[in-house]
């Protein structure tokens, strides 16, 4: 990233198996205090409610993070994903400023 004239910041924290992703509370404190214009992330399913779920609650503490602090935010979401509900709600898609797709 950096040599493509990228800034990358690195959360700390514990990094997933699953996603390689940065959780926990050290993640948490650091994201907290960094603001952004658009946030893009995804999820494991969206039920038919709207509901937006996955099965990590520690990768959902970062996104409603990222959400809260971010001008905008957008949910990647593929079609196999649509109608179905997880473990733990992150939010709802009326929440979003939109939810992009491939259906």
């Amino acid at each position: 990233a950096a040599a493509m004239g990228i800034k990358a910041i690195c959360t700390g924290g514990e990094v997933t198996v699953e996603a390689f992703a940065c959780v926990g509370g050290d993640a948490e404190t650091i994201l907290s205090r960094y603001n952004a214009d658009v946030a893009f992330f995804a999820c494991r399913g969206i039920a038919d409610d709207g509901t937006v779920t996955d099965t990590s609650v520690l990768e959902n503490s970062i996104r409603r993070i990222m959400i809260k602090n971010s001008n905008k935010s957008y949910l990647l979401c593929g079609k196999s994903k649509l109608g179905k509900r997880y473990l733990n709600t992150l939010c709802n898609v009326s929440d979003l400023d939109g939810v992009i797709t491939n259906r």
